[in-house]
């Protein structure tokens, strides 16, 4: 007595557990019941799965018959089913019951889109195999009952019986396995979907290509090319994962299909490195990160090369899928360091790789079997990454209007200087009239400067360049004239910003002012261009002169945040002929500098060297 109770309340609760998770097998799924009010239900809950690990490849013709009466199935619900980059096969088999009265078709999706071979086997309650056809990636596009990305299979059950399926899945990449059975108006509806769902991502994606390859066009920035390219990539991106590019452009070459798919997966850790160092200058803010993302790039590039001759390879495909969501995470990390900087446009470049993480890093996870495929995280994937797109677009937008508000800041500065110039000479003016003489010579001399090298302007240079050449006339001596042009230095403003830039002109003008005396004049003709007048001086003597200008604008070392920038010019001479104009001797001056610039800059060149 005493035994039977201890067994009943000890033992026995103990070996039902031990045959539960030591004999999962032996677990039985209920079968699915179909009703006349059955729309759609997902088969885990209902199915049994067969796994034939790592047998991809060298797995025989085994016939429908041996799997149905072999041993190890489970239930779906007890094991996962999403089976990563393995060398698996997997067979499904789940038991439907039609209770609706009358013979009724079903319809059987098989999702996501690029399981290369997907077959389906129907037993009639007799045991006799009523239905087999085989679906898949592997096969071409038309093939299939019903021209939509996803996989159907029309399955039509006997009333009042069970009827049995067999689904066997393989796959050349990742191996997620989803199946739903739908009624004929839950079928109709989903095949509306996805026709609606990949016209409106095709279309969002081709709309914001034209739309940034028109501004492109007309502002000629080169953030938008590369953001183009980035659109592109995410075009054919899009297309694989949700089968589109394999229905209306290669479908009858599977293959193809395969191989383009790891092509772009690849190519677009390339476009996102690209853009991201593009987008936030890295060159200028952070260079090492600049080179790292360069690096980073030659190796995704070639990745994607390799992919087309390897892309059955598990290894590589492994690799791409990795890499996309290991450039995704680095990217994230440099943007919000960007954001920190104040870089422009850096938050709404934030906020739009957020949601390039979410997609990626969904679809990567799921690929390699971290968690279950969801129908759900897989639309959204593309729903994400579409809001990536716009949101990018809106940071491109963010980033000009960024730089013109810094340009029109520059432009109220400029005016509030010289409205305070204006405003102290009218009162200079209204509180002593004694000094107006002097207040206006004071006004003319300020718009005869130019304001940010200290030097004469344009105007006032070529007025006084007049009065020289016209006393060189009178009194029969020489006039020359040296123009000068600093190299590069639209480089120095495009990689150091524009406040670099001016440093160079302010430490350029000192030095010309403390190297030009007595009656000769110099001055900035515009940009990075400068004139110097020597009176009573001859093309060689210029010449020499020009020379020790160069030299010591060679010494020049303007502090950056890291090290010094060295300054180089090239120099043009010609000396004033009897009848020439003001004009015509500028102008030989500057036919010698553009041949000092085709000789390879830093250098002086005479217009006589040429002329001859």
């Amino acid at each position: 007595m005493r035994g039977g109770l201890f067994y009943c309340t000890c033992l026995r609760p103990v070996f039902i557990l031990a045959a539960v998770f030591l004999c999962p097998s032996v677990a039985k799924s209920a079968p699915l019941k179909l009703d006349q009010n059955f729309q759609s239900e997902n088969l885990r809950p209902y199915c049994e799965a067969l796994i034939r690990t790592g047998v991809r490849k060298e797995e025989p013709a085994h016939s429908v018959n041996e799997i149905r009466g072999g041993e190890g199935w489970r239930a779906c619900r007890d094991i996962s089913l999403s089976r990563g980059y393995a060398q698996d096969v997997v067979w499904i088999r789940a038991t439907l019951q039609n209770d609706t009265g009358k013979n009724t078709t079903y319809y059987l999706e098989s999702t996501p889109t690029w399981i290369s071979k997907v077959t389906v086997y129907q037993f009639g309650s007799d045991g006799r195999l009523v239905f087999k056809r085989d679906y898949g990636a592997d096969l071409p596009f038309y093939d299939r009952d019903f021209a939509v990305p996803p996989v159907y299979a029309a399955l039509t059950l006997e009333s009042g019986r069970k009827n049995v399926i067999y689904v066997r899945l393989q796959s050349e990449g990742s191996l997620p396995v989803n199946l739903v059975l739908h009624s004929r108006k839950s079928f109709e509806k989903d095949r509306t979907f996805w026709s609606t769902f990949n016209g409106i991502i095709l279309g969002g994606v081709l709309l914001l290509v034209l739309y940034n390859l028109g501004i492109f066009w007309s502002l000629r920035d080169w953030d938008y090319l590369v953001y183009v390219i980035f659109t592109l990539w995410a075009a054919i991106f899009l297309g694989s994962v949700y089968g589109y590019s394999f229905q209306f452009f290669w479908p009858e070459s599977p293959d193809m299909h395969l191989r383009i798919t790891w092509v772009a997966v690849s190519l677009g850790s390339a476009t996102i490195y690209l853009f991201v160092r593009q987008f936030l200058n890295l060159k200028t803010y952070m260079p090492r990160t600049a080179l790292v993302f360069l690096g980073l790039f030659y190796v995704a590039v070639l990745t994607g090369i390799l992919s087309w001759p390897l892309a059955h390879n598990p290894l590589l495909q492994k690799v791409s899928n990795g890499m996309g969501v290991a450039a995704t995470a680095l990217v994230l990390s440099v943007s919000i360091y960007g954001v920190l900087r104040r870089l422009p446009g850096a938050r709404v470049f934030l906020a739009a790789l957020f949601f390039l993480l979410l997609s990626l890093m969904s679809i990567g996870l799921m690929n390699r079997g971290l968690f279950e495929f969801s129908e759900g995280v897989h639309r959204a994937s593309g729903v994400a990454l579409m809001m990536n797109l716009s949101l990018l677009s809106f940071a491109l937008a963010a980033k000009i209007r960024a730089i013109h508000r810094e340009k029109e800041r520059a432009e109220s500065r400029a005016r509030k200087i010289l409205e305070a110039s204006r405003d102290d000479l009218e009162r200079r003016v209204a509180r002593r009239t004694a000094e107006l003489e002097q207040a206006r010579q004071t006004a003319e001399y300020l718009a005869s400067i130019d304001v940010l090298t200290g030097i004469k302007n344009r105007r006032a240079l070529i007025d006084l360049g007049r009065v020289l050449l016209e006393r060189s006339s009178e009194a029969n001596t020489p006039l020359s004239a040296i123009l000068m042009d600093l190299d590069h230095f639209k480089e120095i403003n495009d990689s150091h910003g524009h406040g670099v830039g001016d440093t160079v002109l302010e430490a350029v003008g000192e030095l010309l002012t403390e190297l030009v005396e007595g009656h000769d004049v110099v001055g900035r003709l515009g940009g990075e261009e400068f004139l110097i007048i020597r009176a009573n001086g001859t093309e060689i003597v210029a010449a020499r002169f020009a020379e020790q200008v160069r030299r010591q604008i060679e010494m020049l070392n303007i502090p950056l945040e890291r090290g010094g920038l060295m300054v180089t010019a090239s120099f043009g001479v010609s000396e004033w002929i009897e009848g020439q104009s003001l004009e015509e001797l500028i102008e030989c001056a500057d036919r010698a500098l553009y041949c000092a610039k085709d000789r390879g800059r830093n250098r002086v060149v005479k217009f006589s060297e040429i002329r001859e």
